[in-house]
């Protein structure tokens, strides 16, 4: 059905990407990549683009598992 072609649809989005190994280019890809949530309207709540780059374990986890959480719920109500 319609899971399919929207999966997809969001593997091909290529994202801007900040080249190079410092702190503040993994601290901008990290919220490019926040950013993009957002407009996806999944919920960010305390999550900073810093707990991610410093490897905040539970934050982390927290963040996939709300990915994971919006989109298989988004794909149920379709």
């Amino acid at each position: 059905g319609e899971t399919l072609p929207r999966e997809r649809e969001v593997r091909s989005i290529r994202l801007p990407r900040e080249k190079g190994r410092m702190r503040f280019h993994k601290l901008q890809n990290v919220q490019i990549a926040l950013d993009f949530l957002k407009h996806r309207q999944v919920k960010l709540v305390n999550i900073r683009n810093d707990d991610i780059a410093d490897g905040n374990p539970k934050l982390t986890l927290g963040l996939i598992w709300t990915i994971i959480l919006h989109f298989q719920i988004s794909d149920i109500q379709v």
